[in-house]
């Protein structure tokens, strides 16, 4: 692997070069019946290998040709083992005894299969014997791969006497009464074999064998054969060797007695007949059912289970041209056919899958279904003409059923979790759409107040105003703690369906830390909580991999708790600490009782070296018992029945904490938490600052950045929720901002013409400074109405950028990529007050 084609494969690459060439040329896959390759196998030698397949291009993304596809598979054994039945089979066709005599048939047998025999010598036996000594004369009678007169092919020889050239191999295969097998590495090549032009590769043989042939028990002579260089002598080498010295032996004898010729052939003919039996046998036994097609598309053989799959009857009649399609599903006769045609045209074999007319019924299942089958054929060849078609048939009904099945579950299970995805986004924009109502009315009622306390006098009216307050600060509370209520409920129904994933991005933790206690600020101050945030010793690190979205949403759950059961303390301090270590859970906080691990999948992500970061959040509260503790983590639990009378809450917050904790790695206990990041790299570290430096303009289109100043905005309104309208309006034009109103997408663009930034208006129209774009509208939603800004700002209608800031119950991470997609340049997540509105616009 790796390899350029021309150093791995340089005896054929000449070759292929050119068909590769016209591969290109033509961008059409090129088929190849039979072609040759010399390649390395496990052996050190240079083998002789045939392959059957086609060679397809392989196009790149912009359709141009970047490589080659083979779709071929060895048929080396086959090639080799027909090349030597072909050479066997001249050998053994009976010669003209009266013009030619047996050795030169052997020669001429031969001498066309130059690679299977490189090199052959044969010497006729003439034995004499008297009463002194025992003599054997050995007399050339031919050679090939030799020329005339070399000293490996003594014209005469003498059995018992020498040992020069093959004479000690011809004694010992005399004696022994079998071949002898002369291995001859190149670099130990006998001299005598010297100046050998080699047949075939034009490599000297490493093994030679010397066969001796015997006729009614008598020498009559020996075959010196020097075999194919570039195949090892495996067992199918063996049994040609073998064969060569039978049918040569049968070749003399039929010169010696035309009627032992006659014996010998009806032996043959008996083994054939035998061995022919004998693979019927087989064919019955089989659990495949096997045929035999003619070339015109008749069937001419078939075993009972082919029978039996395709129910067809094994009556002679039946067996007409193409009358194997009459158990094929009519919908599948033209693959059939399709496939029958293209094995005897390209002479390849062809595997294909067919749907049969039989049916039947399924486990647990009512409905008949079409049976299949794996249909796999094989053309026969004659000397060069396809004869017909030999395959075997394998019933895969079951395969098919429970392929389909799964398949059904899966395109199921993915519109299941579609759908109740779809149905977590619909819960979470109903129940958050009157939150922004309910919130954003309380948060007027207070404004109002406080400014008619301060304009007006009076204890009475004071009093009264005091009181409503105190209602409307009461709404504002309840709405927060249904909106955490919510989002405990949202959060659990994703762990349960499986829908909440893990996705690690480069982060600075100790950040995420800040950020986290930064939103609580006000309640701290307000609760007279004293917090401090350390680094311990052991914390190392700058940038690492994980999810910061999840691990603030740990953070906060923590921390509300530990505001909860400070704020009436004696002593109001919460203390927050952030450290790393190699091991989790750390071995300096072994002393902390951590709630058990549950077995789970955790998904795994690339990166750097693996860091556990521990997060401990410790206030001085009350403390619990040990049975309180054991109740923390589970869900809807809490401490005991008096925490949900004295400090509300679900009981799903710790619960959810402790899914979260889980999911990136860790665990969870009393008072701290750990989870399993991976340390960014030195080169993603120095990505990561330099896009930190430049967030803030790293989703806004750099062609114009305006400062919104507190004061007289002038704002557009995208929502089609009356009330949400009203009061967002209202509050925003206490605050001096002129507000307009849309009720969907289309109105927005109608208005966006009006203004001055449309292009042919010339600059004067309607003042505005930034749009607050709902998600779901009727007639066209947020994100189209936010796409066809931005393309109008391309096309030059929209004269400037324009600011959109999308206000939307869908907060999913993979929602919120979605509405930065679309062009909008940043979002408020619904419910949300007049103040964040006003903290957004300042922040752009």
């Amino acid at each position: 692997m790796g390899a350029r084609a021309e150093d791995a494969m340089p005896a054929t690459w000449p070759f292929l070069s050119h068909l590769l060439d016209e591969v290109e040329r033509s961008g059409q896959a090129f088929s190849m019946p039979e072609f040759e390759m010399s390649v390395h196998k496990n052996s050190s030698f240079l083998e002789e290998a045939w392959y059957d397949g086609v060679w397809s291009p392989v196009r790149g993304l912009n359709g141009s040709i970047e490589g080659f596809y083979n779709s071929g598979f060895e048929i080396t054994r086959l090639k080799i083992m027909d090349r030597r039945s072909r050479l066997l089979h001249s050998l053994s066709k009976t010669s003209n005894l009266h013009n030619q005599s047996p050795w030169q048939h052997i020669l001429d047998a031969c001498e066309p299969f130059d690679r299977d025999v490189p090199m052959l010598i044969l010497y006729s036996a003439h034995a004499e014997e008297n009463t002194q000594s025992k003599c054997c004369a050995l007399r050339l009678e031919g050679c090939l791969g030799i020329a005339q007169g070399h000293q490996a092919a003594p014209e005469t020889l003498e059995l018992h006497d020498g040992t020069e050239g093959f004479l000690p191999e011809f004694r010992s295969s005399k004696a022994n009464g079998t071949a002898v097998l002369l291995n001859m590495p190149n670099d130990k090549l006998p001299t005598f074999l010297d100046g050998v032009q080699w047949r075939g590769f034009g490599e000297p043989s490493t093994v030679v064998v010397i066969i001796p042939l015997f006729v009614t028990e008598l020498m009559a002579g020996y075959l010196i054969v020097g075999l194919n260089p570039r195949r090892p002598y495996d067992e199918d080498h063996k049994q040609f060797v073998q064969d060569i010295g039978r049918v040569s032996t049968a070749v003399l004898s039929s010169s010696i007695s035309f009627k032992q010729a006659a014996a010998r052939e009806a032996r043959l003919s008996k083994e054939l007949t035998e061995r022919e039996r004998f693979i019927r046998k087989l064919a019955e036994v089989a659990t495949v059912g096997i045929y035999s097609i003619s070339s015109g598309g008749a069937l001419t053989y078939a075993n009972s289970k082919y029978y039996a799959i395709t129910g067809e009857s094994d009556k002679p009649e039946g067996a007409y041209n193409l009358s194997f399609i009459n158990w094929i599903l009519e919908e599948d006769h033209s693959k059939a056919v399709h496939d029958f045609e293209d094995c005897k045209l390209h002479k390849r074999p062809q595997s294909t899958e067919l749907r049969l007319r039989r049916k039947w019924t399924p486990p647990g299942s009512s409905a008949e279904e079409h049976r299949w089958v794996l249909c796999s054929s094989i053309p026969n060849i004659e000397d060069g003409e396809v004869t017909g078609v030999t395959g075997c048939l394998m019933d895969i009904s079951h395969q098919m059923w429970n392929l389909i099945l799964q398949k059904n579950s899966a395109h199921a299970a993915e519109e299941a979790k579609r759908q109740q995805e779809r149905f977590i986004d619909i819960t979470s924009h109903e129940m958050r759409n009157p939150l922004s109502a309910m919130m954003q009315c309380a948060d007027g009622i207070i404004s109002s107040i406080e400014q008619v306390k301060r304009s007006c006098g009076g204890n009475d009216l004071i009093e009264s105003l005091e009181s409503v307050r105190e209602h409307a600060q009461t709404i504002l509370f309840c709405a927060a703690h249904q909106k955490r209520i919510i989002d405990d409920i949202l959060m659990v129904s994703k762990l349960s369906s499986a829908l909440l994933v893990i996705t690690p991005v480069l982060v600075e933790p100790s950040e995420v830390v800040q950020q986290a206690m930064q939103m609580f600020e006000a309640e701290f101050s307000a609760s007279g909580i004293l917090t401090t945030y350390a680094l311990e010793k052991s914390y190392n690190v700058k940038w690492v991999l994980c999810d910061p979205s999840r691990l603030t949403q740990i953070l906060i759950n923590l921390l509300t708790n530990a505001i909860k059961f400070t704020k009436t303390a004696v002593k109001r301090e919460i203390n927050v600490s952030l450290a790393a270590s190699n091991i989790g859970p750390p071995a300096n906080m072994s002393e902390l009782r951590w709630c058990p691990k549950r077995a789970r999948t955790i998904p795994e992500f690339c990166g750097g070296e693996e860091v556990f970061l521990t997060f401990s959040v410790q206030d001085t509260g009350q403390g619990m018992s040990a049975e309180e503790m054991s109740l923390l983590f589970k869900r809807f639990s809490q401490a005991n029945h008096r925490t949900h009378i004295q400090y509300g809450g679900s009981g799903l917050g710790l619960f959810i904490s402790r899914e979260l904790t889980e999911l990136q790695g860790g665990m969870i206990g009393t008072f701290a938490f750990y989870i399993k990041v991976r340390r960014a790299t030195l080169h993603e570290s120095s990505i990561q600052t330099k896009i930190s430096s430049t967030l803030s303009t790293s989703r806004r289109p750099l062609t114009r950045q305006r400062s919104l100043t507190n004061g007289a905005h002038h704002i557009l309104i995208v929502e089609d929720n009356l009330i949400n309208q009203q009061v967002l309006s209202k509050q925003l034009q206490r605050l001096g901002c002129t507000v307009h109103i849309a009720n969907h997408g289309l109105e927005a663009l109608a208005f966006i013409r009006t203004s001055r930034f449309w292009s042919e208006n010339g600059g004067v129209g309607c003042e505005l400074d930034v749009v607050l774009m709902d998600w779901e509208m009727p007639v066209c939603d947020g994100l189209a109405a936010t796409k066809c800004i931005r393309e109008m700002e391309q096309q030059g209608l929209i004269t400037e950028h324009l600011t959109v800031i999308a206000t939307t119950a869908n907060a999913r991470p993979e929602q919120i990529d979605m509405a930065f997609a679309a062009g909008v340049d940043d979002l408020l997540a619904k419910p949300f007050t007049v103040a964040q509105v006003m903290t957004k616009l300042e922040s752009l």
